[in-house]
């Protein structure tokens, strides 16, 4: 994915090499010293060095075209298999903007307006759940190494349980886009409130976190500091967890109805990852046309 992208120090040499002109001598103007130094400091008021680019502008110009061209050349095909199957379904319509991290699936669905929406920024999220994750054992690791009785044992605990670690990671295949995605479900009649569902995308299925009634679209989804204070403050309903199990049953069935399957769970972070992916080449691109400009 993002692959870091190191920059060449500056070049001491270069920067050396760079000297201010040179100021006249006062002794040659024939003044006063105070009077010399009064045109030194004017001078160096207005007369510094000018130029069109950095050192560095070259460089980081290569680094960026060597990364772009990287991520070029593995982009592959231009409309991945999974996201020409799902538009061949032709049951929603993907309203994806560029530069913005929201994405929209909207349908209809008889007098309904289904309209699902997720932001590639779960990817990050994921990232940083994973780091926080590998701390906490390597933070048990080591308590536990510490706790084990020997300063040989302790430190011979933690490669041990690393290489048990790798051995295991090795054997076992990992699922692609294999995280916790939250996505959002709002159905709309015309004339009635708007039901909006929090839901959890992950291993190929989800589940509903919350189910929340506003009084109008425009509360459920708009994007706006209002429109989020008001979502805050709104009843968000109990845990869907905590409710009847028939009650339970009846919810499900009513999205997967309205399409909110697996195989709109599987989607998602499928698209996240290609929608990232893109969002990506387009970020080098555009700092690239600041720095050559």
């Amino acid at each position: 994915m993002l692959r870091n992208l190191r920059l060449p120090a500056f070049r001491s040499a270069a920067a050396a090499a760079w000297k201010p002109t040179t100021l006249r001598q006062a002794s040659r103007l024939a003044v006063s010293p105070a009077t010399s130094l009064m045109k030194q400091t004017r001078a160096l008021s207005v007369s510094g060095f000018r130029a069109s680019q950095g050192l560095a502008d070259k460089d980081l110009a290569h680094c960026l075209d060597s990364e772009l061209s990287y991520e070029l050349e593995n982009q592959g095909e231009k409309v991945p298999d999974f996201l020409e199957s799902f538009l061949e379904k032709d049951l929603f319509k993907v309203k994806d903007v560029p530069g913005q991290n929201e994405v929209a699936l909207i349908r209809t669905f008889g007098t309904e307006t289904i309209t699902v929406t997720f932001s590639i920024a779960e990817i990050h999220n994921a990232e940083d759940m994973m780091d926080n994750e590998l701390d906490n054992l390597d933070a048990e690791t080591t308590e536990a190494a510490e706790t084990s009785g020997s300063a040989r044992q302790s430190s011979s605990v933690p490669e041990v349980a690393d290489e048990a670690n790798e051995e295991d990671d090795e054997d076992m295949p990992l699922p692609e886009n294999n995280y916790p995605v939250r996505f959002n479900v709002t159905v709309e009649k015309p004339g009635t409130p708007v039901l909006s569902f929090d839901l959890t995308a992950e291993d190929g299925d989800y589940g509903v976190d919350h189910i929340c009634v506003y009084r109008d679209a425009k509360t459920a989804r708009t994007q706006t500091a209002e429109a989020d204070y008001a979502r805050r403050g709104h009843y968000l309903g109990p845990n869907f967890g905590f409710l009847d199990d028939d009650l339970k049953s009846a919810f499900e069935t009513y999205l997967e109805e309205r399409g909110i399957d697996s195989s709109l769970a599987i989607f998602i972070p499928d698209y996240i990852e290609y929608k990232e992916q893109g969002e990506y080449v387009r970020w080098l691109k555009d700092i690239k046309k600041v720095i050559e400009a």
